[in-house]
């Protein structure tokens, strides 16, 4: 989505069961209301480079993102038990001062795709952005699908 989260493992005790969450559901953290943003199952397809933990094709992990009104993200990880909660917050790529980038991602800054209308990769019904700042879309068939 053109976003760059910069995020690190915290401790959060009581999180609430995955089953207990939905979008819009808002947790307190730190003071701070994070609202529930996306549900899903990801799944990892690659992995390159340094990264803090050895990553295979094929994993699975429900995960729980939230977000605040100042920039603030988490995400919840409950493919452990108990749960991983990390926080962080959107950063431009330029303060990630990474280094030693493939040639086609060094310096490009976000990404520029501008897809409008495309199809649920679950059931292939129709999908539309309608305004113009839309990060992410859920699928509105629900009887049928459930991205």
């Amino acid at each position: 989505m053109g976003n760059y989260l910069l995020t690190f493992l915290r401790p959060m005790p009581n999180l609430p069961k995955l089953e207990e969450l939905a979008p819009g559901r808002v947790l307190k953290v730190e003071g701070k209301a994070l609202a529930v943003v996306n549900i899903e199952h990801a799944e990892v397809v690659a992995g390159a480079g340094e990264l803090p933990v050895e990553v295979g094709s094929g994993w699975v992990a429900p995960v729980v993102d939230l977000r605040g009104e100042q920039g603030e993200f988490a995400t919840i990880d409950y493919s452990e038990d108990p749960p991983l909660f990390f926080l962080g917050e959107r950063v431009p790529f330029e303060a990630l001062r990474l280094a030693n980038l493939r040639e086609d991602r060094a310096g490009a800054g976000p990404a520029t795709a501008t897809a409008v209308a495309f199809n649920c990769p679950d059931c292939g019904a129709p999908l539309a952005k309608h305004v113009e700042v839309t990060e992410a879309i859920g699928c509105g068939a629900a009887a049928r699908c459930s991205t």
